[in-house]
């Protein structure tokens, strides 16, 4: 009955397009678009993603968006498989990008999906710790799973479908360098666990960016400036892998009485804690192209200022890796800790925001950018 109703809808806007009264358009609409919204869900709970673009691109821009939006998050944890299929049916049945402000486009659906990936989710923590760690876990993995809508292939029967693919892998590669800002200031803790969310990028764009050559032009400064970013993080997350080992060889080595310990495991840790110190010699030292300089250096300059807004949340923690709950003492030294490490004009233009709650240290870092 929904099916027949939503085919009755469009029938109706495609015979009377032309001679439809202004009330009754509105009407027509307005009740159209409610039974053929009711419909493409419809479809999507039965697992036909591949039809809902057909009937969804018929919708108002704002419920269209909107529509696309929901489906994208709720399928973000399906397989790879069916992700593919609703892309698809998004990107070949609405332009990529409109002039015309009444109709959507797939651009402004994946910039609303990125844009809702990092607000902020007030959660329910209950009083074991190990629920808070397990929450950023998923946080941090659901942000960094946004990128795979970017990292689709475009069928090459629509026009532009290389300026299309080039297009969404820059804009990969732009979102994911300020993901790896955010997560850098949430994974110092020091565990032996790596952290989800880089690696998950990471994973993601390694095969895309084999072919950026072919995608889009590295004499845009823009793109080379984002590309260089990105590989400076993929070295830094590397040297944070290499870290994490040797923290685990010691924490290993710390559980047995260092007479218990054989020769052997005592050459692995000095092996490597001295991989370690090399690679990060390496990575601070390196002349050529110094770490993250194409951020410092963008030719870029505006009188514009740009507001970017990272949000990290600290969890205190005993040396043995063990959460503690801050008290007030710990919680006041830690906000002046956090306010010493910036500007005095920073805290007076509200650069810098620290708040102290009872199971968090919450800290949200807006860096400003000339661009």
């Amino acid at each position: 009955m929904i099916r027949f109703g939503a085919h009755i809808v469009l029938v109706l806007r495609y015979l009377l397009s032309n001679e439809m009264e202004d009330e009754f358009e509105e009407k027509l609409v307005t009740v159209g678009d409610l039974i053929i919204n009711m419909y493409v869900r419809y479809l999507f709970s039965e697992g036909q993603e591949e039809l809902v673009g057909v009937y969804a691109s018929q919708l108002e821009r704002d419920v269209c968006i909107d529509l696309f939006v929901d489906m994208m998050e709720l399928r973000l944890n399906s397989s790879l498989h069916t992700m593919y299929k609703l892309f698809l049916s998004a990107v070949e049945y609405l332009p990529f990008s409109s002039g015309d402000a009444s109709k959507a486009c797939f651009e402004e659906i994946i910039e609303r999906v990125l844009s809702r990936s990092r607000e902020t989710k007030p959660h329910q923590y209950s009083e074991d710790f190990s629920d808070v760690v397990e929450q950023h876990h998923l946080q941090a993995l659901q942000k960094a799973m946004i990128i795979q809508w970017l990292c689709f292939t475009p069928p090459s029967s629509i026009p532009g479908f290389e300026m299309i693919t080039g297009k969404l892998l820059i804009r990969a590669l732009m979102h994911s360098n300020t993901l790896f800002r955010e997560f850098s200031l949430i994974s110092m803790r020091r565990v032996p666990e790596l952290p989800v969310g880089p690696h998950k990028l990471l994973a993601i764009l390694a095969e895309p960016l084999k072919q950026k050559e072919n995608l889009f032009s590295l004499e845009d400064q823009e793109v080379s400036d984002n590309l260089e970013e990105f590989e400076d993080w993929h070295e830094y997350y590397s040297l944070d892998a290499t870290y994490r080992g040797w923290l685990r060889c010691e924490m290993e080595n710390s559980s047995v009485p260092p007479e218990m310990l054989s020769a052997e495991e005592k050459d692995q840790a000095v092996a490597a804690a001295t991989q370690t110190l090399e690679l990060a010699f390496l990575l601070l030292e390196r002349e050529e192209r110094p770490w993250l300089n194409a951020v410092e250096t963008s030719p870029f300059e505006s009188s514009e200022l740009v507001f970017l807004e990272l949000h990290a949340t600290a969890i205190l923690c005993l040396p043995s890796g063990e959460c503690m709950i801050p008290d007030a003492t710990s919680c006041t030294a830690l906000t002046s800790a956090l306010y010493s490490t910036v500007s005095e004009e920073d805290m007076l233009h509200r650069q810098l925001k620290v708040e102290s709650i009872s199971l968090l240290l919450k800290a949200i870092w807006i860096l400003c950018f000339k661009i």
